[in-house]
């Protein structure tokens, strides 16, 4: 078999209601625990605003003087946001 009719061969799904109540906790159980790790995982990574600035810096570039002050500002302001977004 290929295609779909494979995959039903492999998995046939619950026969009664127990074993359906049985397959939906253990998914909620996956569904929290990775929602969970995935939690954990972003605060333990998440970058700075130092390191945020530095990127949207290293990102835009050479850039004049006039040009240097107006990043400064719109980075200052982005820099907070962007480690939220990245989220």
């Amino acid at each position: 078999m290929t295609g779909l009719g494979s995959i039903k061969s492999i998995w046939q799904g619950p026969k009664t209601l127990e074993q359906a109540m049985a397959h939906a906790r253990l998914a909620s159980v996956v569904l929290a625990t990775a929602a969970l790790a995935n939690t954990i995982r972003y605060w333990a990574t998440r970058p700075t605003k130092a390191e945020m600035l530095d990127s949207m810096r290293n990102a835009r570039g050479p850039v004049t003087l006039e040009e240097a002050g107006v990043d400064l500002v719109l980075f200052e302001k982005l820099a907070e946001i962007m480690r939220w977004v990245g989220a």
